[in-house]
């Protein structure tokens, strides 16, 4: 299709996708995450997010423009393999903890078939190389484990 976006609606799903992901999260996340790491209270954990929003707001927005640029096809590919990271972070720590990771069920519902449409987009529209595929889970990857990474952050070190 002409004019159509080379991602579709998929990063417009990613940016619906993670507003359900943190209102599962909001009301037990930071005590949960309090318990097993380092203490975040609701107010930083909302703070946090803000920014977080207006980030996938806007890569999602410029990802799905008809004409979008590669690299931003590629920032988005990437965000969704962060967000893949984030299924195997609460799943992991589920089975670690013995406790229900909150979040769990919407990165499991939601992030696992999002990624996956992903994957069969551009496998088949052929939007991005090979190389530009590693790249992308590659740098998701590495965001993944870096926002993992500020859990264990201790208050006033940031």
């Amino acid at each position: 299709m002409s004019g159509s976006p080379p991602l579709g609606v998929l990063p417009r799903l990613t940016f619906a996708c993670f507003i359900l992901h943190v209102l599962e999260e909001l009301p037990n996340f930071p005590d949960w995450a309090s318990r097993h790491f380092a203490p975040i209270s609701m107010g930083d954990f909302i703070f946090a997010h803000v920014f977080i929003f207006a980030a996938v707001f806007y890569l999602a927005k410029r990802a799905s423009e008809p004409r979008a640029d590669a690299s931003w096809i590629l920032y988005a590919v990437a965000l969704q393999w962060a967000f893949f990271g984030n299924v195997i972070f609460h799943a992991g720590t589920t089975i670690l903890f013995n406790e229900y990771s909150p979040g769990l069920a919407t990165a499991f519902f939601l992030y696992l078939p999002l990624t996956y449409a992903y994957v069969r987009r551009i496998r088949r529209s052929r939007i991005m190389t090979a190389l530009r595929q590693l790249q992308a889970f590659v740098l998701g990857m590495a965001v993944s484990v870096l926002v993992t990474a500020t859990l264990w952050i201790e208050k006033g070190f940031i």
